[in-house]
């Protein structure tokens, strides 16, 4: 039990850190890129956040900007 406390304490750490570096996120199951703090950003389940530097990343991807935070 321990020992899977200490896993998921790294793995959420792993997700924060690694989220801060990218100003977008798109979710692969609707192929659509939101800025982080979009309501819909914070909708996205973990399996399916897909994460960009860039806007143009974004769309060379085949995301397309979300209509409420217009990345």
């Amino acid at each position: 039990m321990k020992t899977l406390k200490k896993s998921l304490a790294m793995a959420s750490l792993l997700i924060c850190m690694t989220s801060s570096a990218f100003a977008y996120v798109g979710n692969s199951n609707s192929f659509k890129s939101h800025t982080e703090g979009c309501r819909f950003e914070r909708k996205i389940r973990n399996d399916h956040r897909v994460y960009f530097k860039t806007k143009n990343e974004a769309l060379h991807a085949g995301y397309v900007p979300c209509k409420v935070c217009r990345p």
